[in-house]
């Protein structure tokens, strides 16, 4: 029967998480048809993740100039969410993760797992205007996986960044295909990230103009009662999500209103990046209210950073840096 369960990170930074993050238990080896999962579906504890994609090999090693970053969500109603996505500067992919769970139960019996990766450049719009206004065109390089039964959470042997060898608990998405990054074995190791207790403060975007999708974003956590404004400059509205801090400090869950304002048009000389638009698009389909989850952490190189996940919108994520 399928089971959730912790994940375990690299040995150095063991101490420093090992209060959050189990060790990852052996997983059986095993394939099922018509989506049926007989082995366990091994998953991370819910949070923020650093995430890398690994090269093929024994001992595999981090592609580096690779962007990435991985949210696993609470367990909802009725299913496991988690989005993993990453961009190299060609190509932004996401991998979004959805386990059914078994009626009147916690255990999760279906999975499935969509890729979908966007070329970055000006002659690959993703957009189209119609009578229900802006719309996410199909991706040419979507790919939704034929054998979920493998994506699974298992300890990797790798080589780090400063070259040590070392194990990184790591997903297996070669299901969904491996050729958009060069000598990606399908592996994407996740580390986790130290949160830190969201505060108020206002997020600054970098020019705010009337195309851009962001303004300023205020967050406000006044006693444990957190507010976030979001500005949606080109969709002419601001959504406001509300929601209790989650002491655990891991995700804290937001309900966002205000879409019934928005009208979500694209300006041809926008210039935005494939994010933009697969947010826009995720974004332009709520008719009335949202859940997403927030998280404030510091990176590897003690920059902070926000970021906002929609569970529900299919990888809808914005990442914010403190400048």
């Amino acid at each position: 029967m399928a089971t959730l369960s912790g994940c375990g990170g690299s040995d150095e930074n063991k101490s420093a998480v090992e209060k959050r993050v189990a060790q990852v238990p052996h997983v059986a080896t095993g394939s099922s048809q018509d989506n049926i999962i007989k082995p366990a579906i091994i998953l991370p504890q819910p949070g923020i993740y650093q995430s890398a994609l690994l090269t093929h090999g024994h001992t595999q090693k981090l592609i580096n100039n690779i962007d990435s970053l991985a949210i696993v969500y609470p367990l909802s109603e009725h299913q496991l969410r988690w989005d993993v996505l990453a961009d190299d500067g060609n190509f932004a992919t996401w991998w979004v993760g959805r386990a059914e769970l078994l009626a009147g139960s916690d255990k999760p019996s279906r999975l499935n797992l969509t890729r979908i990766s966007r070329k970055n450049d000006a002659g690959n719009f993703v957009m189209i205007k119609g009578d229900n206004g802006a719309e996410f065109q199909a991706s040419p390089y979507q790919m939704q996986s034929n054998t979920p039964g493998k994506v699974l959470f298992k300890s990797w042997p790798v080589i780090n960044v400063d070259g040590v060898a070392t194990r990184y608990a790591a997903f297996d998405f070669s299901s969904t295909g491996i050729s958009v990054y060069n000598n990606w074995s399908g592996h994407v190791a996740i580390m986790p990230l130290q949160s830190t207790m969201i505060r108020t403060h206002t997020w600054e975007m970098k020019s705010g103009l009337a195309t851009d999708i962001l303004g300023d974003i205020d967050v406000t956590n006044n006693g444990g009662k957190l507010t976030v404004s979001m500005p949606l400059l080109s969709a002419g509205c601001t959504i406001v999500g509300e929601g209790d801090l989650d002491t655990s400090e891991l995700l804290s869950k937001l309900t966002f209103t205000g879409f019934e304002k928005c009208k979500f048009t694209i300006d041809n000389d926008a210039g935005w990046s494939q994010t933009d638009y697969k947010n826009t698009a995720g974004l332009a389909r709520v008719k009335n209210t949202a859940i997403a989850y927030v998280a404030e952490f510091k990176d590897g190189k003690s920059i902070e950073n926000l970021v906002i996940g929609f569970p529900e919108l299919n990888g809808v994520i914005f990442k914010l840096v403190n400048k």
